[in-house]
Formats: structure tokens, sequence, C-alpha cells
């Protein structure tokens, strides 16, 4: 499947033959869970990614490469694919937030969506930040080993997106639906306090001077914590 995506330039009849059935929510749902689905969901989004694809597969990939029954750009190939699929994957991943961000291999693909696909976003945005802003318990985004790096990693990508004109960003999007004090409560956990420092590592300013203006305060109280999550977030706390 794979060889089809890099060699058939016809990308509407490989939507049609192959994205209808594959983008069936139930067909969605077997392709996350299993290993090799989650292979090919990674190729639509990072063709050719050695984090996702092993070097003795790309190697034969790369073989056909010199293919001359294909006239189109591998990267025109590959955008009109990506452009095809990502609607419905934002939409699943809009609909599975939670569940997706705990499970380490399919939030990598969550992770692929947020930063590869093409379209609106919001979706996946306002569900990541409806999650975030769920009232803090032990079962928290903010407490989950997986989770907690996931939504890390998606305010991150604040860093790209501020520069795309009128994109949403996540940063500033979560810190206007907190419920009063959850960032202190967020920040009082080794992975809350990461999750938080990410609020200053994003680039977006007015996110900074917001969690900047409403811990600065309590620095004495996350310095005593002495765990590596709080010592990261009192830098940037007292910088």
């Amino acid at each position: 499947m794979l060889a089809v995506f890099d060699s058939v330039d016809d990308t509407k009849l490989v939507e049609k033959a192959l994205f209808k059935e594959m983008t069936e929510d139930l067909v969605l749902v077997d392709l996350f869970a299993d290993v090799y689905g989650r292979k090919v969901l990674h190729y639509l989004l990072e063709p050719r990614s050695r984090q996702h694809c092993h070097p003795a597969a790309l190697q034969k990939l790369e073989s056909g490469d010199s293919n001359e029954h294909s006239k189109k750009s591998s990267a025109d190939r590959s955008k009109e694919l990506r452009t095809a699929i990502s609607p419905a994957l934002i939409k699943y991943c809009a609909n599975h937030t939670e569940g997706m961000m705990k499970d380490k291999p399919q939030s990598q693909v969550f992770l692929s969506t947020a930063t590869h696909a093409i379209g609106d976003l919001r979706p996946m945005i306002e569900s990541v930040t409806s999650l975030a802003a769920k009232e803090y318990s032990e079962d928290h985004i903010t407490t989950d080993e997986c989770g907690h790096f996931v939504l890390k990693r998606l305010i991150l990508l604040d860093k790209s997106r501020q520069e795309q004109a009128d994109a949403p960003l996540l940063s500033l999007a979560i810190l206007d639906k907190l419920l009063k004090g959850a960032l202190l409560q967020w920040a009082q956990t080794n992975r809350g306090a990461f999750v938080v420092s990410s609020f200053f590592e994003c680039g977006v300013k007015k996110a900074a001077s917001r969690v900047k203006s409403e811990l600065k305060k309590h620095v004495k109280q996350l310095k005593a914590l002495k765990s590596s999550g709080s010592t990261v977030l009192c830098k940037h706390l007292s910088s």
C-alpha cells in the first residue's frame, strides 16, 4: 500500500479506491489500534519518516523512485494524499482525544495529525482544550504518564502555529478556559509542572505572561517541592 502512495499519480483514484473505506469510523478504529495500520497513517502524514518506517522498508520504497510511469513529483503526490486523508483524521482525533492522548502508540499518530494534517485543526484544538480544562483530579491529563507529554508537545506546536495568519493557539485557548487555581494544581505535580513550563517554551508571549502573573507569587512553595518539573518551572517564573 505504501508503494501505491509513492507511485500512483492519480491521487483521486487512490482516494476513491482506498480512502473511502479507510476513513469509515469503524475502520479507523482498527487502523489506529493496529501497529501496521498506524504505519500506513504515519506514512500518509509523514512520508519517508525514519521515525515511523523501518530502514529496510524505506530502502525498498526508495528503489521505486525512478519509476518511469510516475510523472508527478513525490512532493505534489504526497501533499494531495495528505490533503485528502486529513479531514477524516482530524475528525477522528477530535472525537477520541483523551483515549488517544493516553495511549502511547496512538498518541504518536495524534501528534502527527496535529503537526502535519492539512486543513482546519480547530476541532482538535477545541477537544484538547476541553480535556485540559476539566476539573483537576488524580486522572487528569496532566497527571497521566503519556498524556502529559502529549499535551506539552501539542502546546509547543504553537511555536510554528503562531506564524500562520489566524491560526488558533492552543496555549491561549487552554488558559482562557481553565478554572481558577488550576495552573497551581498542575504545577504542584512533577508532570503537571512540565506542562505548565510549555506555556513559556511555546513562544507565545501572552501565554507566558499570564502564567507568570498567576504563579510567580507561589515560587517559594513550588521550589520546596524539589521535583525536576518544579525546578524547570521555577526557572521560567524567576527569569
